[in-house]
């Protein structure tokens, strides 16, 4: 599925228990990624609720102080925050990279499982990580856009290096599931 398929938007539809989210952790498990769940009983990280409650909470803020909805500025403080997610992720992806002997030890399989449930290896790693990165939401969206490409790219290049199995190419893509992402529509 992943090979054969250069869309960067792969939909995964289907009735409540009849596998969706299990099919993502195994295509996880075989190539690298990152993995999101807006579930709030989900086991894995805290993260991607608190960048719902972080936009939710500003969207009644601002909405409490004005009469006019600015969308622009709306979803301007929305991409930001969602930015700032995914550079928590790719911080700690990065650190885990850099660990000595981590391309004999890290690979997708484990990448995944830390990302699944946190809670079974440590306590959640994601989280804490994110609540510290607002403070770069009053920088400019370009500047943040800048930081993440340049994290992904050396984090990417890390994988090229070390050899981290399963091995990358320049051109592959790490892939990013939303899984439960329905939740976040309110």
């Amino acid at each position: 599925m992943v090979k054969e398929n250069n869309r960067r938007h792969i939909p995964a539809f289907g009735v409540s228990g009849c596998g969706k989210t299990r099919a993502v952790i195994e295509l996880l498990s075989q190539h690298w990624g990152f993995y999101f769940n807006a579930d709030d009983d989900d086991w894995g990280s805290g993260d991607m609720m608190t960048l719902y409650g972080t936009v939710r909470d500003y969207l009644k803020e601002i909405q409490a102080g004005t009469a006019a909805v600015d969308l622009e500025v709306n979803n301007l403080s929305a991409r930001k925050a969602t930015l700032l997610l995914f550079l928590s992720r790719l911080l700690v992806f990065k650190y885990c990279l850099r660990v000595p002997g981590s391309n004999e030890t890290f690979n997708s399989a484990r990448w995944t499982l830390l990302q699944v449930c946190p809670h079974v290896l440590f306590d959640d790693l994601f989280n804490p990580l994110f609540l510290k990165l607002p403070n770069l939401r009053h920088h400019h969206v370009l500047d943040i856009l800048t930081i993440v490409r340049n994290v992904y790219e050396d984090a990417k290049d890390g994988l090229i290096d070390r050899g981290c199995l399963p091995k990358i190419k320049d051109d592959t893509r790490l892939l990013v599931i939303n899984d439960e992402a329905q939740f976040l529509g309110g």
